[in-house]
Parts: structure tokens; C-alpha cells; sequence
């Protein structure tokens, strides 16, 4: 394997002009410089990118740190995140820890060991297990994060504006005539508790009922035109097979985020928020 001595010999320059070249530092002159760099293609040098990044400091890669890549917002992030480090000549790495907490720690442990430049973070949906991130968090490299967030970690957050969005879409719910609202948020991540108390406020400044999820059992209403809300058409079809009476006897509208697919069945319309991922 060629190294730098090999081609300072040849070239009878010193290695630090050598390194220097190869890193295309203004300091050496052109002519020295183009030199240099045919005789290590001539050499068929190779650099030692782990040495170099240790020397300078830099690795030139980001981090994404998530639970998994199974849903559209992580694939979406994943790409756009990718296409702006391209531009900047650095790299995207994903690391997955499918909420398993030891491998969670282990790789928390290793960002702070100089594996990366800096890191962006989707934390977990399960806040039980964004306790390890809460006591593992690099403190020595730049921490992004990204959709959800946890409450008393100070540091930057890129998320959508997710109460307007959801008293958005309750106002489209409203609008079509429900009088009745299932607010289906489960509040167990900041993003949930958001859109919960979106959808709460423009539950009761439009004059419409909130019903809980824990209450829909209550409701004994036959006509009636009733918008459920809640994260995701999965989320949204889970309550409709949990309330088979009341979904039968009633005129039901779906509101949620990000995507559908296929028919509004059982709902008669649904409203969809795509959330603004370039942005």
C-alpha cells in the first residue's frame, strides 16, 4: 500500500507539503501541486480517510439517529436530509434502534466518541425508552431534533406546526357538519400532545362536543355526524373496530396526518394534513 512518505520520496518534497497537496491547500503552488497528485495516481494512492478525520477533527458525515425506517416521515426525512448533505459534499449514516434499549445506549455511548460530525434525532414514540436518550445525549457534538422532541432537553427542534395543523383540520370537520368530535390523540410524545390540544381548542371555539377516546363507548347518538381525529389512518381505523355501533349508526369524517390510502371507508370524506418536509 502506497503512502505519503512513498510519494514524498519520489517526488523529493517533504511529507507535510506532500499532505498538504492531497488536502488541496492554497499554500502549495499549483505546478507543485499537480505534480504531487500524478505521482500518487501514478502510485495508486489511496488516503487513510479514518487517519485524516482523526487528525482534523472531522468525519464529514451527519447521523440519524431513529427507531426505524417503516414509515413515510422517516423515509422522507432520510432522502431530503441526504440531498442537502450531498450538496455540501458530507454524508447521511442511519443508525436504528428499534427501540431495544440496550442498543439505544451503545450507540448514544459511541456518537460521543467522535463517530460523526453531528446528529439528527427522531426520538422514539415510547417516551419510557427516550429515557435513555435523555441520560445518554451527546453533549459534545451539534444534536438536532427532528419531528418529535423531548420537553426539558434544551436543544434545537424541526417539527411541524402541529396545533395549528390539527385545529386546522378540526375546523374542517366542523365545517362539514360534525357536532361531535373524538379527539384520538394519545398524548404519550410532545407531537400528540400538540395536535391534541389543537384539536381541543378548536373543538370548544367552534361550539362542537369532545369526546375522548376513553369516553366513545358513551356516546349514544344515531344520525349524527361525528370527526374522528387522530395521527394516522392506521390510528384512525383501529378506533372505528374498537366502536363497530357507533360508526354503523352514525355519518362518520376522518381528519388525520401525512397520508391515505385507498377509500375513506368507513368515513364518508377524510381530511388529510401533509406535513411540509423540504421545509
Amino acid at each position: 500500500m502506497t503512502k505519503l512518505r512513498d510519494i514524498a520520496e519520489a517526488c523529493n518534497l517533504d511529507i507535510s507539503t506532500i499532505s498538504r497537496a492531497l488536502q488541496n491547500d492554497p499554500r502549495v503552488k499549483p505546478q507543485t501541486k499537480i505534480i504531487i497528485l500524478n505521482k500518487a495516481a501514478e502510485l495508486k494512492y489511496t488516503p487513510n480517510l479514518a487517519a485524516r478525520n482523526l487528525a482534523r477533527g472531522k468525519t464529514d458525515s451527519v447521523v440519524l439517529l431513529l427507531p426505524s425506517i417503516d414509515d413515510k416521515l422517516s423515509l422522507e426525512i432520510s432522502k431530503i436530509a441526504t440531498k442537502i448533505l450531498m450538496k455540501k459534499s458530507k454524508d447521511l449514516v442511519l443508525l436504528m434502534h428499534h427501540d431495544d434499549r440496550k442498543t439505544y445506549q451503545r450507540v448514544l455511548e459511541r456518537l460521543s466518541h467522535g463517530y460523526c460530525d453531528g446528529v439528527l434525532i427522531i426520538p422514539s414514540v415510547n417516551e419510557i425508552q427516550n429515557e435513555v436518550l435523555a441520560e445518554y445525549l451527546p453533549e459534545n457534538i451539534p444534536v438536532v431534533f427532528i419531528d418529535r422532541w423531548l420537553k426539558n432537553l434544551k436543544v434545537p427542534i424541526v417539527t411541524s406546526d402541529n396545533k395549528h395543523a390539527s385545529e386546522n383540520l378540526t375546523e374542517s370537520l366542523v365545517k362539514s357538519g360534525c357536532h361531535i368530535i373524538i379527539n384520538g390523540f394519545s398524548q404519550n410524545n410532545e407531537v400528540s400532545r400538540e395536535r391534541f390540544n389543537g384539536a381541543r381548542y378548536a373543538t370548544k371555539k367552534l361550539n362542537a362536543k369532545e369526546i375522548t377516546l376513553d369516553n366513545t363507548k358513551k356516546i349514544n347518538t344515531k344520525n349524527e355526524h361525528i370527526g374522528i381525529i387522530a395521527n394516522t389512518q392506521y390510528t384512525l381505523l383501529q378506533i372505528a373496530r374498537e366502536n363497530l355501533k357507533l360508526i354503523s349508526e352514525n355519518e362518520i369524517y376522518f381528519a388525520c396526518f401525512d397520508e391515505w390510502h385507498g377509500e375513506p371507508f368507513p368515513a364518508k370524506k377524510v381530511f388529510v394534513c401533509v406535513q411540509d418536509f423540504d421545509s
